[in-house]
């Protein structure tokens, strides 16, 4: 029997600031998506894990279209893929 090489992947619901994320990152984990309802504790795991800003008043993250969705996505740059939901998933 062989062993795979891939990485097991998680993904953090109620994500808060990401100290969970950080901890499963450290053990060698790869993350899917982050889920968190409060804007403040959304822009902080943002900021820690999609990207890092100099100037946070100035550079907003990218709001990706989820017109009528009650939620919003954020990717980091040029990836296809949501890290990010910020509100009430329905």
């Amino acid at each position: 029997m062989g062993t795979s090489n891939k990485k097991p992947t998680f993904i953090d619901v109620f994500a808060g600031c990401g100290g969970m994320s950080l901890g499963f990152r450290a053990a060698g984990f790869d993350e899917l998506l982050a889920i968190e309802k409060s804007e403040m504790a959304a822009a902080t795991y943002y900021h820690n894990f999609i990207k890092r800003l100099e100037d946070p008043i100035k550079d907003t993250p990218p709001l990706m279209t989820t017109a009528g969705r009650g939620y919003r996505e954020f990717r980091a740059d040029n990836d296809t893929i949501p890290k990010l939901i910020v509100g009430e998933l329905q």
